[in-house]
């Protein structure tokens, strides 16, 4: 939703994407809360689509965080 609405504000991508990934590191295995979360779904798991998440968004050079909770 934060991705969206800073595209709409902005009239074009304002954040980069990049392939997305729910694989533990150095394993082909996916992380069992994800392949739970996708099953209960019922959708495959979105391995190497482009996204984002909240983490990489707060990584941006293009905002500046001004406070935490």
């Amino acid at each position: 939703m934060i991705y969206d609405c800073f595209k709409e504000a902005n009239k074009e991508p304002f954040f980069v994407l990049f392939p997305m990934t729910f694989k533990a590191p150095n394993s082909k295995e996916f992380f069992n809360v994800w392949a739970e979360y996708y099953k209960n779904l019922n959708i495959e798991i979105p391995e190497g689509q482009l996204g984002c998440n909240p983490g990489g968004i707060s990584t941006s050079k293009k905002i500046k965080i001004l406070g935490t909770l």
